[in-house]
């Protein structure tokens, strides 16, 4: 906001005040109609130029922490919605690997399994559950060699 328009608001905010605590003119409507320099106008534009300089009410400082806030929030906002995009990235390819483990369960014969008739299902209950215990066991295969890769990153 300029120096201007900032005096101005001020006298604005002034004016009222000061016209309602002192007795200008004998009517109620005589600022409207008066031609004479009025004593609480030079006393608000006064209080104004003083403030003003005393660097009371100065917002350029504040408006410039806005456009740096502004641009930080619309950053992190950018950023929020390109890592939901990668997560739902990754959980379409965590679907897309999980249904593909599933139908090479339905595939793959016990005997090329390398868990070997170790999925504790019997043969009857494979067929019926979509080899649902093979899957299982490659998924908790999977999340095992998962957790120890990130324990040796860790380290």
């Amino acid at each position: 906001m300029t120096n201007g328009k900032l005096k101005k608001k001020i006298v604005e905010i002034l004016f009222p005040v000061l016209k309602g605590s002192r007795v200008s003119c004998n009517e109620e409507n005589a600022c409207e109609r008066c031609w004479f320099p009025c004593e609480i106008e030079r006393m608000a534009n006064g209080l104004a130029d003083a403030l003003i300089e005393a660097g009371i009410g100065d917002t350029s400082d504040l408006e410039v922490k806005c456009e740096v806030l502004q641009r930080d929030v619309d950053n992190l906002t950018r950023t929020m919605e390109e890592g939901a995009e990668e997560l739902k990235e990754a959980e379409h390819r965590a679907e897309v690997a999980e249904r593909a483990l599933k139908r090479f369960a339905l595939v793959c014969s016990c005997n090329e399994c390398p868990f070997r008739y170790a999925c504790d299902e019997d043969l009857e209950a494979r067929h019926v559950n979509n080899y649902a215990g093979c899957v299982q066991k490659y998924l908790e295969t999977a999340e095992k060699e998962l957790a120890e890769e990130r324990k040796g990153e860790k380290k």
